[in-house]
């Protein structure tokens, strides 16, 4: 066990609820709330929470938290749990692991000195493994609904539900004055962050945005609490103002800040202007100052739609290494940074917004907002193992262009976006992420505007790639260009895992599928290759489908190229059959799907692992030698069907691997 010498921080915090007259409870803490993984960067913001459900104090000085990733803290002593209240335990440091992380609390060291080697004493309570992959506020929990006892199972809530449930619950008589609303949403804060949240969730809930007044100009006039308060109608500054003076009323510590915000129509080309053009919080929390936007916590603006209310959780005390990056405020102090950024600084940095964050996603190759090139461009992102993106180009009038001007790869640990262009101009590059297990839709996570200047060449662009192909780690080896300009045939090479297995489909022009004789999909080693065959010249769709071996459903589309074809007709291959895909099987020859009768056929392949290959027309069977893997022979078909099929260890039947046809 690895023992920390970090100073831990404690929070005893007694819950004022009524409790029942009742027998003696034995004097036990338990682990009630865990947050592995806090928004931001997690240094200083990871904790663990003890709650007593006793009715005596319960001294914990000396006592030994440890955690499965092998990190220990002693309490120090005169810590106290106090009778139905709770304990908080942060470190200035990263103590905590996102992933299959237990936590357990012992009663102490068995030696005095608590040197190293020695071993914790009693085990007073433990989680389970714990998986927190979001970058949130939602923690592990076992207290009740109501925050007074514990219950059995852990489970994955919001940290503040308790407190939202009951701002979301004010009745009319609590809202008649400023002052009555804070009294009201304080009731069940146990401390400055839940009494500022009850504050926030209120607001986003309540106040509605005046998109009118803020097209018009003429928004002054509902700044005043009182009157946002009545109207329950506002722009930023109402909202700002009103978190304010609740706050007041609550006895916390809060300032209106000024400044620029990168909110609706901003794009990464848009020219800041002047400054103050938005407003926001600074609330003080346990001596430090915590950033809030409650107006962009409430809803955004909709062209069509006016104000959608859509609560975000994510401008809820924002860390401010992110804040600054939608967020510049006129007084460089309030951007709570240890080195604040210049406008210009401000203006340089990528559009990103909160899923970016949530899913921990990092910059690594471009950290400006705005790109200027004349070629294809490829950006770099770290993007954690459980987390899938996709990306979109949209021109200078924010029309989506076709999907093969981007192409997402996975390049030694990261994410590589390549990005072509039809020709110069200003182009951005949308990007959305979201969890691989999560079923929705993606979220918009940020974007980088383009500028192609004068002298860019016009490109064809990339194959366009499904989700499913980066879930099953494939990867283009031969044609990285998204239209193939081809003559009579053309072989599209994929690196394709061993446990994954393609097929291919050929459609025309008019989106309909060709027979399957037009492809021919077959592994060697680690590599997929993928015959076209055209049955005249025109204008074809290559798609490509793949599925885990193991996996009884259907194949999932991972991959369309489009394909020009000026070549003479061709009768494309043999058809093919699931057990030719299943064991890998190889064809060398005959590649042509229709054979003339009467003449001599060469028959070469590699079945791995088969005991007999047979070459079946008219009933007669001719059996192929073997030697390593490889079964060869010659046949003289006489018509019809021609059948290959294999016979593998521990059975009598054989199973047809490919079909041709004689005439």
């Amino acid at each position: 066990m690895k023992r920390s010498s970090i100073v831990v921080l404690m929070l005893a915090l007694t819950l004022a609820v009524a409790v029942p007259v009742e027998a003696a409870t034995p004097c036990v803490v338990v682990i009630c709330r865990v947050e592995l993984n806090p928004p931001g960067d997690d240094l200083g913001e990871e904790w663990v929470e003890f709650f007593n459900p006793g009715k005596e104090d319960v001294k914990i000085g000396g006592w030994i938290i440890s955690t499965s990733s092998g990190t220990a803290h002693t309490l120090p002593q005169g810590s106290v749990v106090p009778a139905k209240g709770f304990y908080l335990v942060k470190s200035r440091d990263r103590w905590l692991e996102d992933k299959n992380e237990a936590i357990t609390l012992w009663t102490g060291w068995d030696r005095d000195d608590g040197a190293s080697g020695g071993r914790p004493g009693r085990k007073v309570d433990a989680t389970p493994a714990l998986d927190d992959v979001m970058n949130d506020n939602r923690v592990w929990c076992r207290l009740s609904e109501d925050g007074t006892d514990i219950v059995p199972g852990w489970r994955y809530v919001d940290r503040y539900h308790r407190i939202d449930e009951h701002a979301l619950g004010a009745p009319g008589w609590a809202e008649e004055s400023v002052e009555s609303l804070a009294a009201y949403l304080m009731i069940p804060a146990r401390d400055d962050e839940e009494k500022a949240r009850a504050v926030y969730r209120w607001i986003t809930a309540n106040i509605d945005y005046d998109v009118e007044s803020y097209f018009s100009g003429s928004y002054k006039t509902r700044s005043g609490s009182k009157t946002v308060l009545n109207d329950k109608k506002a722009v930023c500054a109402g909202y700002s103002q009103l978190f304010e003076s609740l706050c007041d009323a609550a006895g916390l510590e809060s300032v209106r800040i000024d400044g620029h915000g990168k909110g609706y129509s901003y794009t990464p080309f848009s020219d800041t202007g002047r400054t103050s053009d938005h407003a926001w919080n600074a609330v003080k929390i346990d001596d430090r100052w915590r950033l809030v936007d409650p107006t962009w916590g409430a809803g955004h603006i909709d062209e069509v739609a006016g104000f959608v209310r859509q609560f975000d959780d994510y401008y809820f005390l924002t860390p401010p290494e992110e804040f600054i990056y939608t967020h510049l405020p006129d007084d460089p102090r309030w951007q709570l940074l240890e080195r604040p950024l210049s406008k210009e600084e401000y203006e340089d940095l990528v559009y990103v917004k909160p899923p970016f964050f949530r899913s921990d996603m990092k910059i690594l190759s471009h950290p400006e907002g705005v790109i200027s090139t004349k070629d294809q461009v490829k950006i770099g992102l770290f993007v954690p193992g459980d987390v899938l993106i996709i990306a979109e180009l949209l021109d200078e009038d924010v029309n989506e262009l076709p999907d093969r001007f981007t192409l997402i790869r996975r390049e030694d640990g990261e994410y590589v976006i390549h990005v072509a262009f039809p020709g110069p101009g200003n182009y951005t590059l949308r990007i959305y992420s979201k969890f691989r297990e999560n079923p929705g839709p993606y979220s918009w996570a940020l974007d980088y505007g383009i500028e192609a200047g004068p002298g860019t060449v016009s490109m064809s662009g990339f194959p366009v790639i499904g989700e499913a192909f980066q879930e099953h780690g494939l990867e283009i080896e031969s044609h990285p260009e998204g239209i193939i300009m081809a003559k009579d045939r053309v072989n599209v090479s994929l690196s394709v895992p061993g446990d994954v297995m393609i097929i291919a489909e050929l459609l025309d022009a008019d989106g309909k599928e060709l027979l399957d004789r037009f492809t021919l999909v077959q592994r060697k080693d680690d590599k997929y290759v993928v015959h076209v065959a055209f049955p005249r010249p025109g204008s074809y769709t290559l798609g490509v489908y793949a599925k885990d071996k193991n996996d009884p459903g259907a194949y999932g589309w991972v991959l369309n190229y489009s394909i020009e074809a000026d070549g003479e007709y061709q009768a494309g291959f043999p058809v093919t059959y699931g057990t030719f895909h299943l064991h890998d099987v190889h064809l060398y020859s005959p590649m042509a799907g229709r054979l003339r009768s009467g003449v001599a056929q060469s028959f070469r392949l590699e079945v791995p692992g088969a005991e007999d290959v047979a070459v079946i027309n008219d009933r007669r069977w001719t059996h192929l030698d073997e030697e390593d893997g490889f079964f060869e022979g010659v046949v003289v078909p006489i018509g019809g069907e021609v059948w290959v099929s294999a016979r593998f260890p521990g059975d009598d039947v054989y199973y047809r691997l490919l079909e041709y046809s004689a005439s």
